[in-house]
């Protein structure tokens, strides 16, 4: 285990091929990624960034899926939600 700025980074032998070194990279206790290759603080930052975008896309379309589940079960059932300034005026 070493430290490369404020990332942690685990090495232990890849599962495919035991002859060669996997790096596990940390961010406190959260796993960023991982490398085949010696990380540096670049590679590391890149990843965190990474990670982050993933996580804002699958809110994105989670919320996406959510919004048209609503709006498919209120067509099923004849009738559909109020807007919000038909709630204001009821």
């Amino acid at each position: 285990m070493s430290e490369l700025g404020r990332f942690r980074i685990v090495i232990r032998l890849r599962i495919d091929n035991p002859a060669f070194p996997q790096y596990l990279i940390y961010v406190g206790y959260k796993l960023v990624g991982k490398q085949f290759s010696v990380p540096t603080v670049s590679d590391c930052e890149w990843l965190e960034r990474q990670e982050a975008m993933e996580r804002l896309v699958y809110a994105q379309q989670s919320a996406r899926l959510f919004e048209h589940s609503i709006q498919a079960r209120g067509c099923y059932r004849g009738h559909r939600y109020p807007t919000p300034e038909e709630e204001e005026s009821a």
